[in-house]
């Protein structure tokens, strides 16, 4: 994660994403159409999505269906899901969605 990376008025939900992959060397914080978003190896994994108030994360097709089912997200796009509210663990999601990207995508 780049140095003074200003996180100031960013969602703290997000903001807990961002600092629990900071010192990860593979993964970068950027910004696309005003919505943060966190890459591995320049592949995106997780972004918040502004306008919507959401977590976007790129995740298996299993983890998504159960996520669907369980009500805890909603499927956006193919291979992301969309994720709302405090009763899913953000961090625990963007990991998932790291590891999916790292070795899979």
């Amino acid at each position: 994660m780049p140095e003074g990376v200003n996180l100031e008025g960013m969602d703290p939900r997000f903001k807990r994403v961002v600092e629990a992959f900071s010192r990860h060397g593979d993964v970068t914080l950027g910004w696309n159409m005003g919505s943060p978003n966190l890459k591995v190896s320049g592949k995106p994994f997780a972004y918040f999505d502004t306008s919507e108030r959401i977590l976007i994360a790129r995740v298996s097709a299993e983890t998504i269906n159960g996520m669907a089912n369980r009500g805890e997200g909603e499927p956006w796009l193919s291979e992301w899901i969309g994720v709302r509210g405090k009763s899913v663990d953000w961090v625990a999601i963007a990991e998932q969605a790291y590891e999916h990207v790292r070795f899979y995508v």
